[in-house]
């Protein structure tokens, strides 16, 4: 049996709005994606536009 490959990461901890949690928790369940990975495509995202636009 092959090891599991872990992803280079580091731990996030922060307090969300209730609502913005509950958005979070009805992508996730909706969509099958991981709340982990919905922060990290939505931050990605964030980012990119960013990059383009120089506003934040």
């Amino acid at each position: 049996m092959s090891k599991r490959k872990i992803k280079e990461s580091e731990n996030l901890s922060c307090r969300l709005d209730k609502a913005i949690m509950d958005q979070l928790n009805e992508l996730s369940n909706k969509s099958g994606l991981t709340k982990t990975k919905a922060v990290e495509r939505a931050i990605a995202m964030y980012y990119a536009q960013f990059i383009q636009t120089g506003k934040v």
